[in-house]
C-alpha cells in the first residue's frame, strides 16, 4: 500500500515533503516550483491552470505532510476519499430549502400586497383632495357621480384642448382632473397605471381619452353621492318620492366621516377583468343586489364593482376626506353608503 500522507491543519512553516520531485495526486501532480515552494499542477485538464497548494511542516512532535485541501494523499497512489455530497445530504438540503421556500413567499405576497394597498390608499387622499378642492370651487357641491351635461354647459376638455364628447364626459375621471393638475396618476393606481399608459400610447389619442374614464382604480359612489343618471337621477321628482336620498353638497351629510364616497373597484374592459372601475353600487338599492359572500371568481358585478382585493378590504375615501380600508362586513353596511340608512340592511323606500 502507498504510503499516506495526512492532511495539515496548522502550517507556520514550509518543509520538504519529499525526496522525489512529484508526487501523484489523481491524474495531477505536486511538483517543485523554481522559488522552492510546492505547487499543483493539473493534468487532466489544462483549463483550471496551475494551482500552488503548500505543503507544511512543523508542529511540536514532529514534521506534518498534507495538502490544504479535503482529501487525503498518498505519495505514488490516488486520493483515497473524494470530498462531495451524498445523494441522501442532496435530498436533504433540497427539502431545507423547500421548507423555507414554503415559509418566505406567503411572507412575501402579504408584504407585497400591503405595498399595493399603501400606494392606493395614497392615491385615495390625493382623489379626495381633489374632490374636496372641486367642492370648495363650487359652493361645496360635491361633482357629478354619472350626469349628463346640460345644454349650454362647458364640457370637459382632454389633453389637446378638445372637448371630451359623450359618455366619455359623464363619468367622473375627465370631471375631477383639472382639479388634479390633470394627473391621472393619482386615479390609476399599481398595475392600473401601466394599463392605462399602453392605451395612452397608442397613436390615436381618444383612445387614451376613452380608456382613461373607464378604469381608476376607485370608483364612485354615484347613485347616493353627486347623482348617477342611469340608476336614479337626483331630481325633483324624485326626491319627492324618496326623499333626500342623493348627496348634492358636503353639508347635505348627516355624518361626514361615514359616508362613502369613492371605493377600491373591478370591472371589464376590453374583454377582461381589471382592477378599477369609475363606479361602485351598494349593496342594497330597494333590495339586496350583492351576493352573499365575496367570490373573486364571480363577476365584478356580484359586489357592484366594488373589491376587497386587500385581505378582504376595500381601500375607501369618506366625504370628510379621509381615507380608510373597510373590512367586507362594513362594506355590505348601508349606512356607510347611504345619507338616509339608519341600519346595515337599509333599502330605498317611497315616503310618499
Amino acid at each position: 500500500m502507498p504510503k499516506q500522507l495526512p492532511v495539515a491543519r496548522c502550517f507556520p512553516r514550509f518543509s520538504a515533503l519529499t525526496s522525489t520531485s512529484q508526487t501523484e495526486l489523481d491524474g495531477a501532480a505536486v511538483e517543485r516550483s523554481p522559488t522552492g515552494g510546492w505547487g499543483f499542477t493539473d493534468q487532466i485538464s489544462g483549463q483550471f491552470g496551475r494551482y500552488i497548494w503548500q505543503f507544511i511542516a512543523s508542529s511540536r512532535r514532529g514534521a506534518c505532510y498534507g495538502l490544504a485541501v479535503v482529501g487525503t494523499v498518498h505519495s505514488g497512489g490516488r486520493r483515497s476519499g473524494v470530498a462531495g455530497f451524498t445523494l441522501l445530504e442532496l435530498l436533504v438540503v433540497i427539502a431545507v430549502i423547500a421548507v423555507l421556500a414554503g415559509l418566505l413567499l406567503p411572507a412575501l405576497g402579504k408584504a407585497k400586497s400591503q405595498a399595493k394597498k399603501m400606494n392606493e390608499m395614497s392615491s385615495a387622499h390625493q382623489l379626495m383632495l381633489g374632490w374636496m378642492l372641486y367642492a370648495n370651487d363650487h359652493q361645496d357641491r360635491v361633482i357629478k357621480g354619472y350626469r349628463h351635461f346640460l345644454t349650454g354647459e362647458a364640457l370637459p376638455v382632454d389633453r389637446t384642448g378638445n372637448p371630451v364628447p359623450h359618455p366619455i364626459n359623464c363619468r367622473y375621471p375627465w370631471r375631477l382632473a383639472p382639479w388634479l393638475g390633470k394627473s391621472f396618476g393619482v386615479m390609476y393606481a399599481n398595475e392600473n397605471a401601466s394599463l392605462l399608459r399602453q392605451f395612452e400610447s397608442q397613436s390615436d389619442p381618444f383612445i387614451g381619452t376613452y380608456a382613461a374614464s373607464v378604469f381608476p382604480s376607485l370608483g364612485i359612489n354615484a347613485t347616493f353621492v353627486g347623482g348617477d343618471d342611469l340608476e336614479l337621477p337626483p331630481e325633483p321628482r324624485a326626491f319627492a318620492r324618496f326623499g333626500e336620498f342623493c348627496v348634492l353638497r358636503t353639508t347635505d351629510a348627516r355624518n361626514p366621516a361615514n359616508l362613502l364616497v369613492f371605493g377600491s373597484a373591478r370591472g371589464a374592459f376590453e374583454g377582461k377583468i381589471v382592477n378599477g372601475f369609475y363606479q361602485v353600487r351598494s349593496p342594497y338599492f330597494m333590495a339586496r343586489r350583492w351576493s352573499q359572500d365575496f367570490n373573486e371568481a364571480d363577476g365584478p358585478e356580484a359586489w357592484g364593482n366594488v373589491h376587497p382585493r386587500f385581505s378582504k378590504r376595500a381601500v375607501t375615501g369618506m366625504v370628510d376626506g379621509h381615507v380608510e380600508a373597510m373590512n367586507h362586513r362594513e362594506l355590505q353596511d348601508m349606512q356607510h353608503w347611504s345619507n338616509q340608512a339608519d341600519r346595515p340592511d337599509w333599502t330605498l323606500m317611497r315616503v310618499k
